[in-house]
C-alpha cells in the first residue's frame, strides 16, 4: 500500500518563471523530480546502462539521434549557478523499464544564441533494448524557453501525477514574460505518449496533493487575483471550481481604455495588460490585436492621459505633484512602444511574421536601447529569409 508522504511546495513568484516541486523519495509513493543523469542523488534510479556510461559519453550517444542543427538545452534546476544538460531519467511505463527524457532546440545555422532561442523546444524520450539506445517519441513544446522562477530553471520536471508509481513529464515553457508560460504534462497511455492536460497558462503556479494523492495544479496570470484549479479525474486533468477571470471585468477595463474617461499612463498600461491576457487566455488573439490597434489611436486623444487622477490629487503634496508631472511625459511616451511590442508578440504568436516585424521595428524606433526587440527582429528576419529559400 502506498504510504502518505509530506511534500514540499515552493510557490511560484514573480516574473518569467514557474515553480520547483520538491517531493520526498518516490519509493514512498509520491515521486520527485528525478535528478539529471550522472548526479549522485539520482544514482539509485540508474540502470546498468547508465552505470557503465559516464555523463559525457551518454550525451554523445544521445547527440547521435538528434538533428544536426540540434543542441541539448542547458538549464539550472537547482539555482546553484551550475548549468547542466536537460537530461532526466524516469519510469514512464513501469518500475522496471527506465526512459531518458531530453530537451533540445534546433539552432539556426550561423546564428547567435538570441536567434536560436526563438525556436520552440523539442521534448524527446529515449529507451533502450538489449543495451542499445533508441529514440521512442518526440514532440514540439509550446514555447522556446524553459520557464524560470526565483533563479531556478524548472520548466522540465518528472512527477507522478496520480501516485500510481509511474512517472509523467511536466514542462513549462514560454515566449516572454508578458505572455506567460504554458504547462504541459505528458504520460504513457499504453500505446504511446500523449498530453493529459488542457491548456494551462499563467505566470504563477502552485502544486499540492488532493485527498487521493493526485497532484493538483493551480495557475493564474499576473493580471488575475484568483487561481484556476486543475485536478486529475482518473484519465486527464480538468479545470474545476475555477473562478475564471470575469468577462464583465475585461469588458469594464476595455471600456475604460477606449472610452473618453482620462487615465494615468500607469493605469492605462495596467488595464491593457489585464484585457489582453483575458482575451489571449480565451483564444481570442484577434480581439486582443484589435484592442491594441485601437489603443494606439486612443492615446492621442486630448486629455486621455493625465499625470494624476483627480480623486488622488487632493491626497498628494505639492512636491509629489511636481515629481509626477516631471515623469509624466516619460511615462506617456513609453506607451506606444509597449503597444507595438505587444502587437509584435501577438502577431508572432499567430504566425503573422511580417506584421510582427513591422510592430517590433516601430517599437525599436521608439525604444532604441531595447536589446530584446533587436533580438526579436533578427530572429524573424532570419525566419522570413529561410521561408524564401
Amino acid at each position: 500500500m502506498i504510504q502518505k508522504l509530506t511534500l514540499t511546495i515552493l510557490i511560484i513568484g514573480l516574473g518569467y518563471s514557474p515553480v520547483v516541486i520538491s517531493f520526498n523519495d518516490r519509493t514512498h509513493g509520491v515521486p520527485q523530480r528525478l535528478d539529471p543523469i550522472g548526479s549522485s542523488n539520482g544514482a539509485k534510479h540508474a540502470d546498468i546502462d547508465q552505470q557503465q556510461h559516464p555523463l559525457e559519453q551518454r550525451v554523445k550517444r544521445i547527440d547521435r539521434f538528434l538533428p544536426r542543427n540540434a543542441r541539448i538545452v542547458l538549464f539550472d534546476p537547482d539555482g546553484d549557478g551550475n548549468q547542466e544538460e536537460a537530461i532526466l531519467t524516469a519510469h514512464l511505463k513501469n518500475h522496471f523499464q527506465q526512459q531518458t527524457v531530453v530537451l533540445y532546440r534546433k539552432s539556426m545555422v550561423g546564428s547567435g544564441e538570441s536567434l536560436q532561442s526563438m525556436n520552440p523546444l523539442t521534448l524527446v524520450i529515449f529507451s533502450s533494448y538489449q543495451g542499445q539506445l533508441y529514440k521512442e517519441w518526440e514532440t514540439k513544446l509550446a514555447g522556446p524557453r524553459v520557464w524560470v522562477q526565483e533563479g531556478k530553471d524548472i520548466g522540465l520536471q518528472i512527477v507522478d501525477v496520480n501516485a500510481d508509481g509511474k512517472d509523467e513529464i511536466m514542462t513549462i515553457t514560454g515566449i516572454g514574460a508578458s505572455l506567460g508560460a504554458h504547462l504541459q504534462i505528458f504520460a504513457w497511455n499504453g500505446k504511446s505518449y500523449q498530453q493529459i492536460n488542457p491548456p494551462i497558462d499563467g505566470h504563477y503556479f502552485q502544486f499540492d496533493r488532493d485527498g487521493r494523492g493526485n497532484l493538483r495544479i493551480r495557475a493564474r496570470s499576473r493580471y488575475e487575483k484568483v487561481f484556476h484549479i486543475y485536478e486529475w479525474d482518473g484519465r486527464q486533468y480538468r479545470e474545476v471550481n475555477a473562478k475564471s477571470y470575469p468577462k464583465r471585468e475585461a469588458e469594464f477595463y476595455e471600456n475604460m481604455l477606449l472610452g473618453s474617461k482620462p487615465l494615468t499612463p500607469y493605469l492605462f498600461e495596467d488595464y491593457l495588460q489585464r484585457v489582453v491576457w483575458s482575451y489571449r487566455r480565451n483564444g481570442e488573439i484577434d480581439r486582443a490585436i484589435d484592442l491594441c490597434e485601437q489603443a494606439l489611436q486612443v492615446i492621442d486623444m486630448p486629455g486621455k492621459l493625465i499625470p494624476v487622477m483627480p480623486s488622488d490629487e487632493a491626497n498628494l503634496t505639492l512636491q509629489q505633484l511636481e515629481a509626477i508631472q516631471e515623469n509624466f511625459e516619460v511615462s506617456r511616451r513609453s506607451i506606444p512602444a509597449s503597444l507595438h511590442m505587444l502587437l509584435g508578440e501577438l502577431n508572432e504568436q499567430m504566425g503573422h511574421l511580417n506584421e510582427a516585424l513591422q510592430h517590433y521595428g516601430r517599437a525599436l524606433q521608439l525604444d532604441p536601447s531595447n536589446q530584446l526587440l533587436s533580438d526579436r527582429i533578427k530572429a524573424i528576419e532570419h525566419r522570413l529569409r529561410s521561408l524564401l529559400r
